[in-house]
């Protein structure tokens, strides 16, 4: 079995769906990568749109392989967030479209 390229975001996980940025995973916890930032709960490196602020980085390292899994998608059934962000972007397609 061929191990994934760690320069690359993976591809996406079977039964996971694609990510939509909500910033849930780094909100429950930091990778390998990352810092608590326990004033704001959650990664020190999440950004104010909810991407990783050394997702270039941790490419360019090629130790990123597995954690973060960049690409693979979100495949947690707990993520409330996710719920919320699509029914907005629904609301907001719907709203453009009148």
């Amino acid at each position: 079995m061929s191990q994934p390229d760690p320069h690359k975001p993976q591809p996406l996980y079977p039964g996971a769906v694609s990510c939509i940025n909500s910033g849930w995973c780094c909100k429950q916890g930091p990778c390998p990568f990352g810092e608590w930032d326990a004033a704001r709960h959650q990664c020190a490196f999440l950004t104010a749109d909810n991407k990783c602020g050394k997702y270039d980085e941790i490419l360019a390292s090629g130790q990123g392989a597995l954690s973060p899994a960049f690409g693979a998608g979100c495949c947690s059934s707990l993520n409330p967030d996710r719920a919320k962000l699509i029914v907005a972007a629904r609301l907001q397609l719907i709203k453009n479209k009148s």
